[in-house]
């Protein structure tokens, strides 16, 4: 009887423990599916900003004359939108040393490949260490390729 009821009490542990499992497993993805919506989210509100916004003249200025070609304004507009975009990659990168959104670094990839240059070239700095070295690890690699086409 004794070992009868032990095997019971086994039983229901193991399914009371593979209950739990399924759960957090639930949980995480639902959390997933959470995080990746907000970042939907966050993405089509900054291309409504960037399209209702006099940066996107000023970015197709800098792109075709080069900074020095920007007033002090511009400059600083330029500078602002582009810390947005430094905050908004780096919460991305952040969630992906995470084991987050592993899907998110190829997009991670192209925006800095897209905006390393604007930012070395209107000095901005980018706050987070592993973050900072990740955009340099890419520029350099850029700065490799454009050598080798020339």
């Amino acid at each position: 009887v004794t070992l009868f009821y032990l095997a019971l009490q086994v039983k229901h542990s193991k399914e009371a423990t593979e209950a739990n499992t399924r759960s957090l497993e639930e949980g995480s993805k639902i959390a997933l599916v959470n995080a990746y919506h907000a970042r939907a989210v966050e993405s089509s509100a900054n291309f409504r900003m960037q399209a209702d916004s006099p940066v996107v003249a000023i970015e197709i200025k800098y792109r075709s004359s080069g900074v020095e070609s920007l007033t002090e304004e511009e400059a600083s507009c330029l500078r602002l939108f582009h810390m947005n975009n430094i905050w908004r990659l780096d919460a991305s990168y952040f969630a992906y040393q995470k084991g987050l959104l592993p899907e998110v670094y190829t997009t991670l990839e192209v925006g800095i490949r897209h905006y390393g240059q604007i930012w070395r070239d209107i000095g901005l700095l980018i706050p987070r260490e592993s973050f900072r070295a990740e955009v340099d690890r890419i520029l350099a690699i850029v700065d490799k390729e454009a050598a080798a086409e020339a």
